[in-house]
Order: C-alpha cells, then sequence, then structure tokens
C-alpha cells in the first residue's frame, strides 16, 4: 500500500499475524529502498512506531516476523510519500523593466519581468497598463501565461503623458502576487516621418533643409 502525507512525522501500527507457533519478534527498517529486506535481530512485539522531522520524499517501511520455530516470514514493505506543506506564501512581487524614459511610437510598449516563488513555483503572468502604478486604465489584467516579456501593439497612446505596465505573478496554489510596475514611459513627439517628395523629412510637423532651400 502506498500513503501520502503532509505530516512530516509518520507512524506506522501493524496486527501481529496468527501463526500455530506464535509470533516472537519482529525486524523492520525504513529506507527509500523498494527493495530491502530486514535483517533477522528481533526488535521486539512492539506494534507501533513514530519518526519525526523527514524531509520530503518517499520512504519505504519493510517489516517481517519471525515465529515460534525460528522462521521468518516473508517482508511487508508499505510505502510512504512525504509531500511539502501547501504553499501559503504569494510568488514575489515583479521587478518591471519597460523601454525606457521615453518613446516616440504612440503605437507600442515592450516590457520584461521577474518574479520567483521558491515553494509552489510561478504558474503565470498578469500584465496591466495603465497612466499610473498598478492602474488599468488603459488595459486591464489579461493572462500572458509563462513569459516574461511582451511587446504590446495596436495601442492608442497620448502624447505628453507617462504609462506604467504593471505585472501580478500567481503561482501553482493560486495565490497573487503584489503588482510590480515600471517606473513609466512618458510618450514624446511622433518618430521622424520621411518625406517622399522633397530633399527634407518633417520632425512634428516642422520641415528641416538638408540642401538649405525647400521648392
Amino acid at each position: 500500500p502506498t500513503q501520502s502525507y503532509i505530516d512530516t512525522n509518520p507512524i506506522f501500527q501493524w496486527d501481529t499475524p496468527v501463526d500455530p507457533s506464535g509470533i516472537i519478534g519482529f525486524s523492520w527498517i525504513l529506507d527509500q529502498n523498494i527493495l530491502t529486506v530486514p535483517d533477522e535481530v528481533s526488535e521486539g512485539l512492539v506494534n507501533q512506531l513514530s519518526f519525526s522531522n523527514f524531509l520530503p520524499g518517499t520512504y519505504f517501511f519493510h517489516i517481517r516476523a519471525k515465529d515460534g520455530a525460528g522462521n521468518w516470514g516473508a517482508t511487508a514493505t508499505f510505502q510512504i510519500n512525504i509531500i511539502p506543506p501547501p504553499d501559503s506564501t504569494p510568488p514575489t512581487t515583479p521587478q518591471v523593466l519597460d523601454g525606457g524614459a521615453t518613446t516616440s511610437n504612440p503605437n507600442q510598449l515592450y516590457a520584461r519581468w521577474v518574479s520567483s516563488d521558491p515553494e509552489s513555483g510561478i504558474a503565470g503572468f498578469f500584465v496591466a497598463i495603465g497612466t499610473y502604478p498598478g492602474g488599468t486604465n488603459n488595459k486591464e489584467y489579461v493572462s500572458l501565461g509563462l513569459t516574461t516579456e511582451v511587446t504590446y501593439p495596436g495601442l492608442n497612446l497620448t502624447k505628453d503623458q507617462q504609462y506604467f505596465i504593471s505585472v501580478k505573478a500567481r503561482n501553482y496554489t493560486g495565490l497573487f502576487s503584489e503588482a510590480g510596475s515600471s517606473d513609466g514611459i512618458l510618450i514624446t513627439n511622433t518618430r521622424p516621418i520621411a518625406s517622399a517628395d522633397g530633399p527634407y523629412v518633417v520632425v512634428v510637423g516642422k520641415p528641416v533643409m538638408l540642401d538649405g532651400s525647400l521648392s
């Protein structure tokens, strides 16, 4: 048989088998090898053993009985799995880095982040965009799975407005971290657009001469 326990202090109990000559002792061993056979040294007639402070892992309790005629019976093996206790702490607050202090592209934002959960692990990240740290007034939190960076396309951001990308992490027990936010990125002038019909480029609507004249 196999049992799983969160408790790291297992207790084993067993019945004394029936034998015409009676049972005069048991030999047992607890280890992590399923094939172990206890030695032929009697540990007495106790029917219960307790252990403490086991680390998570798989263990095997092996026991066999000795009858009154001096014969040792077959080994009975009982498997236990000590599993870690439930994770009661959330992931670390994500550290979020955006694409810089400013951007001239009002249509997309980039960010990357890191977070950890040493107990149960990271199950996913949720990302939002707003005009203040933790804000969702531009994009509500959406799940991005386990990716740790994103480029949001198709945005329509306002010039001279600062935007913050916020991230929450969720672990495998369903706990969410606090929101971590970037330090903000300012939407500046639109990026330069090359003119197709003159010897100049337009930056924020102003012509810049390349050959000293405009036609």
